[in-house]
């Protein structure tokens, strides 16, 4: 154990250290291997450590220096030992978690400080994470104490029947009500600021039950741990600028049965569904108002929000912590972690028992079984991209708002999740094989791994595609519009043959119109009469009779073209199609208003609406003529650009492509007078105009109205280029 960390380590070998009286030890044996678990009688927290720090640790018992424990350990656990500078670590661990009965001289705080991976990644954490802070506030045990009792049959067999009741209930009144809840969730993103206060006192209210749940659930489960558990701390957290309640249940470590400590974990999740489906009841029974949207509010926040976040195992919550117990597999994400870490280093020539042996656990890494290890690394893969995916959204959400912030909080992601990360690997690898005596292999490997990369990402374009949403359409529409209202008598059906030489598709009648043609043809002969007697008279007398007369055949002739218009033949031969596919006799139909179409369904258009950055460089890549490919429920289609439109508009041309129509629009929430009949999109459009081509096979095409989508081919570029264009674009998109 001489490596190159013995100057250090001389300021802490030399010390006689001994942990604190009266720390609770407890085990716990997982696929993983076994754990220690260690309780503060002092602070009431709990931490856990590897069958390597249990043992290093527990050698310090105030006769024997460091050195000697470590020596100890060595002799113990053979390769598995720690080395130095894992023991400066668990040194740092036991003197933060106040584990040690004694404090350190001055020279050796300073070295642990200055070797504590987990201190110098807190410092890091509170200078990048400007937007999270956290805060312990009290002791909340005697509290939990005197209300777990009561509470605990939340969580026996009969409570657990009334929770999924409950849910059924809850599920059923919004499947009932999926119209109408679509309809609020379109308008659920809305700058309103008592709309959005509302929702905030719903997001802090549901948080708090959230975290009393996760105590009064530690308190039940932990009544077979001697001395039962502890909930030493209860606090406040910023989470991207948003309070948010925490409590401090790592006591729960020392529930013996791994489905008692997922229980714990998920005692949150548990409230919060109940919560949501009770407002999920309340919501359906009430009409607008305050009760209805704070209701809303809460289904959508507890279900939607937490399903999404609390649960997700990828991220770091309680679906997370109750995964890892259910499965057995405690410290799953330092573990998979550690596993990509270890198998990287391993291809850089680390030996195999140092490259899986720097993270908890970390001795069984190196021999877990290849089921194991794929899952670890799956697990650690998923986990960072959505990750980084979140993260990317939140940096576009805040870029949106306040474009210097968005900078400033994606540069602090690169250095915090990328550089740093990164840097400290390198430092690993470069020591692991110093010590290996391996240096030149590692500057060989390293430097070709990363100028192999740097051209890839810089140099090597690969294929690009973009999506867009659409309609289909008929190729060839007559739009029918009926020049005189009045009520419907016959009506073509729904779906059959038009013709301009075949029957009307629709006959109207208008009593008024045939009592004044009536009226007006009797003028018309009373007049002709007193034109007839005029004979002979005063020719200004005759001169005005003939005017009258002319002016009441005018009118009477106009009378009959309306008349005839009440028959409204097809323009074009076709398919009728109405607007109202529940068109009968006795409506009435007002002039010039839509009353259907007939299509040439002989071949199919489509409309396909490319966002604002998308249009310009598809205008750009492809005109008329470019080939793109459409699918629908019926399957893919090859389709033809007509027409790439040379500017935004906001109209849809179809109220399916909204998301109040069931699509992907956002819409815009405003009322306005000049709206299109699709709807207003929120953010501006390319309208793209396709030919669909009739398939080899004989396939029908889309239906007219079907939603479609599209993707473009796009000209290959390096994957720089793209990330670099996709950044500015999200930051610039407001």
């Amino acid at each position: 154990m001489t490596g190159a960390h013995a100057e250090p380590w001389e300021a802490v070998g030399a010390l006689k250290l001994r942990l604190r009286d009266g720390l609770r030890w407890s085990h716990h044996a997982t696929p993983g291997g076994v754990w220690r678990v260690v309780r503060n009688p002092l602070s009431g927290r709990c931490a856990r450590v590897d069958r390597a720090g249990f043992v290093f640790l527990h050698a310090l018992d105030g006769e024997r220096t460091a050195e000697e424990a470590l020596a100890i350990a060595a002799e113990t656990l053979g390769p598995a030992a720690p080395d130095r500078e894992e023991a400066l670590g668990l040194i740092a661990f036991a003197t933060s978690a106040g584990l040690l009965g004694q404090s350190l001289p001055p020279a050796a705080a300073a070295v642990v400080e200055r070797r504590s991976a987990r201190r110098r990644a807190a410092r890091v954490q509170r200078g990048l994470s400007v937007l999270f802070w956290r805060q312990r506030l009290w002791n909340p045990d005697r509290l939990l104490d005197r209300v777990a009792p009561p509470l605990s049959p939340v969580f026996s067999g009969l409570g657990f029947a009334v929770w999924l009741l409950a849910l059924l209930a809850g599920a059923w009144h919004l499947a009932a009500g999926s119209e109408r809840f679509a309809e609020a969730l379109a308008g659920a993103l809305r700058f309103d600021p008592a709309y959005l206060l509302g929702a905030l006192g719903v997001f802090v209210g549901l948080k708090l039950l959230h975290e009393l749940a996760h105590g009064v659930a530690c308190k039940h489960f932990g009544r077979g741990v001697p001395g039962g558990c502890e909930v030493p701390a209860v606090g406040l957290m910023l989470l991207v600028a948003v309070p948010v309640p925490f409590i401090d249940v790592t006591s729960s470590w020392l529930i013996p049965s791994r489905w008692g400590r997922a229980a714990v974990a998920a005692a949150g999740l548990y409230a919060e569904l109940f919560v949501a489906a009770l407002a999920a009841v309340v919501w359906a029974h009430t009409a607008p108002g305050l009760l209805n949207t704070l209701a809303f509010q809460t289904v959508l926040i507890a279900s939607i929000a937490t399903i999404l976040f609390n649960a997700n195992p990828l991220l770091r919550y309680d679906g997370y912590h109750a995964l890892a117990d259910a499965a057995g597999i405690a410290n799953l994400g330092q573990r998979a972690q550690a596993m990509v870490t270890g198998a990287a280093l391993r291809l850089l020539g680390v030996p195999a028992e140092r490259a899986f042996a720097a993270a908890p656990g970390g001795e069984s890494l190196g021999e877990a079984s290849t089921r194991q290890r794929v899952l670890l690394v799956v697990y650690a893969v998923a986990s960072t991209a959505y990750r980084w995916l979140i993260l990317a959204v939140i940096v576009v959400m805040v870029g949106g708002q306040w474009l210097l912030l968005g900078k400033v909080l994606a540069a602090m992601a690169a250095v915090g999740w990328l550089v740093l990360p990164l840097a400290r690997f390198v430092a690993r690898l470069r020591r692991e094989l110093a010590e290996a005596g391996r240096g030149r292999r590692a500057l060989a490997v390293g430097g070709g791994v990363a100028a192999a990369a740097v051209a890839l990402a810089v140099l090597v374009p690969v294929p690009r595609f973009a999506f867009a949403p659409g309609v289909a359409e008929a190729r060839a529409t007559a739009q029918v519009r009926p020049r005189t209202g009045g009520f419907l008598r016959r009506v073509l059906p729904a779906g059959e043959a038009a013709d301009p030489a075949g029957p009307p598709l629709l006959t109207l009648a208008d009593p008024a119109l045939a009592a004044e043609r009536a009226g007006a043809a009797a003028q018309l002969a009373a007049a002709r009469v007193r034109l007839d007697a005029a004979a002979g008279g005063p020719p200004a007398e005759a001169a005005a009779l003939a005017d009258r007369c002319a002016a009441l055949a005018d009118r009477l002739a106009e009378l009959d073209r309306r008349i005839a218009a009440l028959r409204v033949p097809a323009a074009a031969a076709g398919v009728w199609i109405p607007e109202d596919p529940h068109l009968a006799a006795g409506d009435f139909l007002a002039p010039g208003v839509p009353a259907g179409v007939v299509a040439d369904l002989s071949g199919r258009r489509a409309r396909l609406l490319a966002d604002q950055h998308l249009g310009p460089r598809l205008a750009a890549a492809m005109g008329p003529g470019g080939r793109v490919t459409v699918r629908s429920s019926a399957g893919r289609f090859e389709a033809r650009v007509l027409e790439i439109a040379p500017a935004g508009s906001t109209r849809l041309p179809s109220a399916a492509l909204g998301q109040a129509g069931g699509g992907a629009v956002r819409l815009e929430t405003g009322p306005r007078p000049d709206a299109a009949p699709g709807g207003e999109a929120a953010e501006p459009f390319f309208e793209v105009v396709l030919d669909l081509v009739a398939p080899a096979d004989g396939r029908p095409l889309p239906l007219p109205g079907e939603r479609l989508r599209g993707t473009f081919r796009l000209p290959a570029e390096p994957p720089a280029v793209t990330a670099v264009r996709w950044i500015r674009q999200a930051l610039l998109v407001r």
